[in-house]
């Protein structure tokens, strides 16, 4: 198991990430009594834009708590997303350096809101999402990274410029074009010709990543990506 105290755990799902927190803290061997978890919108308080200094003192206070049960206790804060970046630089020190027996987990359905510094500080899991696409859009992202092969230069930066005028824009094609090209594995009956998609896919993804978690410029990203990147439909597929 990493060494590492601090994690953030990307996902969009409370199933997937409550199946991995208990999985983690199986693990670990961390039982229930020693797992604190602060939620900070509940049911009547879904239009809560963002949590500050205040509930960040609530966190420095459950972290002297020690473990009852365990050797080590779990300190899991949801909604980290809304974190302001006083309330996020309130946090760096217990990130970097926790106390003893101490693991923190921020529950984030992105990580976009959170400062680099609060990033650099955590091991990141990027958990399996509920977000469902069209077809017709996949599809479309499929077709485009199909035809990148014979796509002159000029296209291409055409193309990246118009997928790139909004960060979040660019990061969803690229969510699209990922999802597009793992359906396309698990539905290709030739496995052998399918190196090249596998090779697109984790160019996508690290892109996906720079975007997400630094302060890149996506135009250049995109550019880089669509130039580098060349997508064939494998044969018999």
């Amino acid at each position: 198991m990493s060494t590492m105290h601090a994690y953030i755990l990307v996902s969009n799902s409370p199933s997937i990430i409550e199946k991995y927190i208990s999985s983690f803290c199986a693990e670990n061997k961390i039982a229930s009594l020693d797992i604190t978890s602060l939620k900070f919108i509940n049911n009547e308080e879904k239009t809560k834009q963002s949590i500050g200094i205040e509930e960040v003192r609530i966190v420095q206070k459950n972290l002297s708590l020690k473990p009852i049960q365990s050797e080590q206790k779990l300190l899991v804060i949801y909604d980290a997303h809304l974190l302001t970046a006083q309330a996020q630089n309130a946090l760096l020190k217990v990130l970097e350096d926790p106390p003893n027996n101490t693991i923190i987990i921020l529950v984030s359905p992105s990580i976009s809101t959170l400062l680099p510094t609060v990033i650099s500080r955590c091991g990141v899991v990027e958990l399996e999402t509920t977000t469902t696409f069209d077809p017709k859009e996949l599809e479309e992202n499929l077709t485009v990274l199909n035809t990148l092969p014979t796509m002159a230069i000029s296209n291409k930066l055409k193309l990246a410029q118009d997928i790139s005028k909004d960060k979040e824009e660019a990061k969803l094609w690229l969510k699209k074009a990922i999802q597009a090209l793992r359906n396309e594995i698990l539905q290709a009956s030739n496995k052998k010709s399918l190196a090249n998609y596998h090779h697109a896919l984790l160019a996508l993804q690290d892109t996906y990543q720079t975007i997400s978690s630094t302060n890149a410029n996506p135009r250049l990203a995109i550019e880089n990506l669509l130039l580098s990147l060349f997508v064939r439909r494998p044969l018999g597929s």
